[in-house]
């Protein structure tokens, strides 16, 4: 029997305690016991820095000595910026929620030094940023295996932009209301679990 495995990566200034990541963990402990799902905490010092990380998390625990793995990652906010751009690496499904994908223009006004609340990480957001990030921006992507999921009413970033790019492209889901931290985790999950089933 081939192993299953979910990669989900959290929200910038979040975690892998993050409420989302502990749902979807739950949950398919509930509906897919099956799925191995993985949480993880990497670093935002710097993008390198957390794409570096990412990479070396699925080489060395989701694909190291094992033979017929499935796997997919799944993302939210910057995480799913990262899981994009990881998915498209590897040629893996993938899940967005809410995603900050032209995060450069959102992080520009945060520009500064800053610590992440629950890492104590301190980072700064400069030109140096910005431009690393730039680096991970998928202008084209391949034909996608994907599944987005949105709420028109966030408030931090612009649903519009993260539609505009795959609506036509794979599964997408708009919800009503709602906001940045998306509020629809319950009712999005039987489109999540069909798009990991089929």
């Amino acid at each position: 029997m081939r192993t299953r495995r979910l990669l989900y990566l959290h929200g910038f200034l979040s975690d892998e305690q993050s409420a989302k990541g502990q749902f979807v963990k739950a949950k398919m402990a509930e509906d897919l016991p099956g799925m191995q799902v993985h949480t993880i905490t990497y670093p935002i010092g710097l993008p390198d820095v957390s794409v570096g990380y990412i990479k070396n998390y699925v080489e060395l625990k989701l694909l190291a000595d094992e033979e017929g793995v499935d796997w997919l990652v799944m993302g939210s906010s910057m995480g799913g910026f990262y899981a994009q751009f990881i998915a498209q690496e590897y040629g893996v499904p993938y899940i967005m929620i809410n995603p900050a994908l032209d995060p450069v223009s959102v992080l520009s006004e945060y520009q500064g030094t800053h610590q992440h609340p629950r890492t104590k990480e301190s980072f700064t957001i400069d030109e140096r940023y910005l431009s690393q990030l730039e680096q991970y921006i998928v202008e084209s992507a391949d034909p996608m295996d994907a599944l987005l999921l949105l709420d028109r009413g966030d408030e931090v970033i612009d649903y519009q932009h993260a539609l505009s790019l795959y609506q036509d492209r794979c599964k997408t889901v708009v919800f009503e209301r709602g906001d940045h931290a998306f509020q629809h985790m319950e009712d999005a999950w039987s489109h999540i679990l069909e798009f990991i089933k089929r």
